[in-house]
């Protein structure tokens, strides 16, 4: 009996749950700590390869060059852009668009928006089951993949925003079906932005049984998801123009070729499961470092969702094994499931929230840790120095010009269409200026050596 005499009500909590202000303090360290630790790459002009591809495309699209279903090619040149869908890089265009194509690090500050979302829909897909949100968000930023793709603006980012969204609205259609609407969009959207790899949240129903051992309820939400994306797509095919001619030669291009084995594989299955199988090591040590594990079972109202997230992780994992390309950015969908999973199993250690006791000493370390990455690295190039200077010297000698078929050249390629629009000549058979590692052919002489190992050849009749 309590003290006014009135029977005790029982404490519904859950052995992952934390102390709210406690919580929200440590989710807000963890944002300082990641800008802190990306400042250097946010402040210059270094960006992947990918990135750069899609940077330079959604800025010939923002220009009025393309279509959404003709997307122009990352160099300048005429040529159609067929290796991925084109909703991704067309959302990018709109971003710049709205911020302007000049300003400096807009791509840069479109995947810091995405990276922002993915973080808060982690915290979101916890919370729902009543445990820390900042565990699994510590889980997934402390994997060096995750932050690396989070800042590349890769397309996976927007995937993986997609994947989350669908999860949430695939839980709240398990009460109320009608949100599977949402999910058969989100599997829509990601095909028109990654292609197969989009379709993931088709898989969920299955998932939900799994989960609940309901099959009827599993079916009628499987059927509105799957219903969903195949009146979606039917409208696009036949009432927009466009659509259907893009989706065949995108089908042509890369899917059927990767099926029947005309594209390369590159670096194999083994180097993605290897990637896999180390970001499992660092989560799991991170998470011995700063939690416990706990089976005990679920006090609270809200239930626990363990085996749902192991199959998702699974099965965002196992289709990226099927393509002929295996890249480690290509893993981003899968690491929140993978935080979610492992962090269900956990309880945060009593030092790791008892820090909130010194978050004002902790607080002004951070700021004071961010303002030094500010001053130390402001006004730098990064990584891609060489690249991006000889770009700024290729600027001085042509406005347009050939590059060789060389990897070596390929970044050089695309900074100088990112920051000085040399378009890139690909139809002249005897171009009068052309950029290359080594040397094109007798009638052409150096003139100038833009970086070690790359120089600007001009032919011999045409030599400035």
């Amino acid at each position: 009996m309590s003290r006014n005499g009135h029977p005790k009500q029982p404490v519904s909590s859950s052995p992952t749950q934390t102390d709210p202000p406690a919580e929200t303090w440590l989710l807000g360290m963890l944002l300082v700590l990641l800008v802190a630790y990306l400042t250097p790459f946010f402040l210059s002009q270094e960006l992947a390869v990918d990135g750069l591809v899609y940077a330079n495309i959604a800025m010939r699209l923002a220009a009025g060059e393309g279509g959404l279903w003709s997307l122009p090619q990352f160099s300048g040149t005429d040529q159609v852009f067929t290796d991925h869908p084109p909703l991704g890089i067309y959302a990018l265009s709109l971003w710049m668009q709205w911020l302007g194509t000049s300003t400096p690090g807009v791509e840069k500050g479109f995947s810091a928006v995405l990276s922002l979302v993915v973080i808060a829909l982690i915290v979101v897909l916890a919370r729902r089951e009543q445990r820390s949100g900042a565990l699994p968000v510590l889980l997934f930023l402390c994997v060096p993949i995750a932050t690396y793709t989070l800042k590349n603006n890769f397309l996976e980012t927007q995937i993986c925003i997609l994947y989350l969204v669908a999860c949430l609205a695939a839980l709240r259609a398990w009460s109320t079906p009608v949100w599977g609407i949402v999910v058969g969009l989100c599997a829509l959207f990601g095909c028109l932005i990654k292609g197969p790899v989009g379709l993931l949240p088709l898989l969920i129903p299955a998932a939900l049984w799994l989960q609940h051992r309901d099959l009827g309820r599993a079916t009628l939400i499987g059927a509105i998801i799957l219903g969903t994306l195949l009146l979606g797509a039917a409208i696009l095919w036949y009432a927009v123009d466009g659509v259907a001619r893009a989706a065949e030669f995108y089908w042509h291009k890369q899917v059927f070729a990767s099926i029947t084995g005309e594209r390369p594989v590159q670096h194999g299955r083994d180097y993605l499961l290897w990637h896999a199988l180390v970001s499992t090591a660092v989560m799991l040590a991170v998470a011995l470092l700063v939690a416990r594990p706990s089976f005990v079972p679920r006090a609270s109202a809200a239930p626990g969702y363990q085996k749902f997230w192991g199959v998702m992780c699974l099965a965002a994992l196992l289709p990226l094994l099927l393509s002929a390309r295996h890249y480690r950015h290509y893993l981003l969908p899968v690491l929140p499931f993978m935080a979610l999973f492992i962090s269900g199993w956990l309880t945060p250690h009593r030092w790791l929230l008892a820090l909130y006791q010194w978050r004002g000493v902790i607080a002004c370390a951070c700021t004071a840790l961010l303002l030094v990455q500010l001053v130390r690295h402001w006004d730098q190039t990064g990584d891609r120095k060489a690249d991006i200077e000889a770009a700024a010297l290729l600027a001085q000698y042509v406005d347009d010009v050939a590059f060789c078929n060389d990897e070596r050249v390929l970044h050089l390629r695309l900074y100088s269409y990112r920051l000085h629009r040399i378009r890139s000549r690909v139809d002249a058979a005897n171009p009068a200026e052309i950029v290359c590692a080594t040397s094109p052919g007798p009638d052409y002489l150096s003139l100038q050596i833009l970086a070690p190992g790359i120089t600007l050849f001009a032919r011999k009749d045409e030599r400035r």
